[in-house]
């Protein structure tokens, strides 16, 4: 945790350069989050969110992702899963099913969501021999 910390006021000083804003915010967010400041890490996340212009690129999946973490970690879970929703609209082409009892095999890129999915013992079904749980199917309808 202390590592976390020590970043946090360099991380500020960097997201004042607009050249490193974008990128120094995320990695913000992710500190504060890690040293257990997640109402910070959900307003860096969310204005980072609000000031950059692309959507479903590698960045904003990114900010999405950890803004969801933080969601999370408040226990603010409504608007969590909307946050984990978009990352899957955006990403779940490339999830992964690691279904060790069915005896899925298949090893695409892990996504964001198949961490959170997995968390809560469901599976991404992408090899058609997993099932989707009622909670993926509500996160993916």
């Amino acid at each position: 945790m202390g590592e976390f910390q020590d970043a946090i006021p360099i991380l500020q000083h960097i997201q004042k350069d607009p050249k490193h804003r974008i990128p120094a915010s995320i990695y913000l967010g992710r500190a504060f989050l890690s040293a257990g400041f997640a109402d910070e890490a959900v307003d860096t996340l969310k204005a980072v969110i609000d000031e950059y212009p692309g959507r479903g690129d590698e960045r904003s999946i990114q900010m999405f992702y950890w803004y969801a973490r933080a969601l999370e970690e408040k226990k603010d879970n409504d608007p969590a899963i909307k946050a984990y929703s978009q990352v899957a609209q955006w990403n779940l082409t490339t999830a992964t099913c690691k279904c060790a009892s069915n005896g899925c095999a298949v090893r695409q890129r892990e996504s964001f969501l198949t961490r959170f999915l997995s968390r809560n013992g469901r599976c991404v079904p992408m090899c058609g021999r997993a099932q989707a749980s009622p909670g993926f199917q509500r996160l993916a309808g």
